[in-house]
């Protein structure tokens, strides 16, 4: 088993029904990542946010839970993960939440249901690394660049990858 007695005791005070079974399967992925980078016993509790945190030094797990999709990720730096469905756009919240140079990217793509969710994703996992929420995440400015997104913070790389009709992205420090 994956999760032990505490994990499930845990999950089942952060939410109900579906949402809680996806935590739980969310806090399964995040404990075999972890195993998977050499850490077999790894406790995850959520700190004063709710962000998940782990008892190893050196180790740091992010999750996402949406609409069936799970994903996680560990790392040695500091991590943060977010999964969406594709689309649709939503112009008043790209308005407010992408910078002048991200719309304009925006409105370059062909898909832009999938341009502007490939953008919510960045800022998500970035608000999600930082620890500061996706409204502050807003500051931060990703560009494509050779076909790869690239982030205004030059200590963060992402990465954005499409599984059916979801993207993950994940966005990850270079250092602690």
């Amino acid at each position: 088993a994956e999760l032990n007695d505490d994990d499930l005791q845990l999950l089942s005070t952060l939410h109900h029904g579906k949402a809680q079974e996806d935590s739980t399967v969310t806090q399964a992925l995040m404990k075999r990542a972890a195993r998977q980078l050499g850490f077999p016993q790894v406790c995850i509790e959520r700190n004063e946010k709710g962000a998940p945190i782990t008892n190893a030094a050196g180790l740091y797990v992010s999750g996402s839970h949406t609409k069936g999709c799970c994903a996680a990720v560990a790392s040695l730096y500091p991590v943060g993960i977010d999964a969406e469905p594709i689309g649709p756009l939503r112009e008043k919240v790209a308005k407010r939440m992408y910078s002048e140079r991200e719309l304009e990217w925006l409105d370059a793509q062909l898909d832009k249901d999938e341009a502007f969710t490939r953008l919510w994703t960045l800022k998500e996992a970035y608000g999600k690394l930082r620890g500061i929420g996706l409204s502050a995440a807003k500051e931060v400015e990703f560009r494509e660049e050779n076909g790869q997104m690239l982030c205004s913070d030059p200590h963060i790389m992402v990465k954005t990858q499409r599984q059916k009709n979801y993207l993950i992205s994940i966005a990850e420090s270079d250092s602690d």
